[in-house]
């Protein structure tokens, strides 16, 4: 298994979905990336900057230091689907994600 690494730029509207291609993981990590205008909210389809499930706090580090991160997993026994994820937050404004794919 690899690592492999996806970039999302939140759009215009309420949420933005992680991927819209099926992508079963058995691990990622998640952050905010420098540079952001504010905090990202992660949940699922129903995220929004009030309600949610984990924030990713907008980066305050300097230099290569990405500031906090989510880790999802590993799950032993089975996979979670990264297009299951969802964040609220400014338009774009940017989410790093390193996954394992299952």
């Amino acid at each position: 298994m690899a690592l492999r690494q996806l970039v999302v730029t939140l759009g215009s509207g309420t949420r933005t979905q992680s991927t819209a291609t099926r992508t079963p993981c058995v691990e990622a990590w998640i952050e905010a990336a420098q540079g952001n205008a504010a905090d990202v909210e992660m949940g699922d389809k129903n995220v929004t900057t009030t309600v949610f499930g984990r924030r990713l706090p907008k980066s305050t580090a300097t230099g290569t230091n990405p500031g906090a991160y989510i880790h999802l997993g590993p799950h032993p026994r089975g996979a979670f689907n990264l297009e299951d994820i969802w964040f609220a937050g400014t338009a774009d404004d940017v989410v790093n994600i390193i996954y394992v794919r299952y």
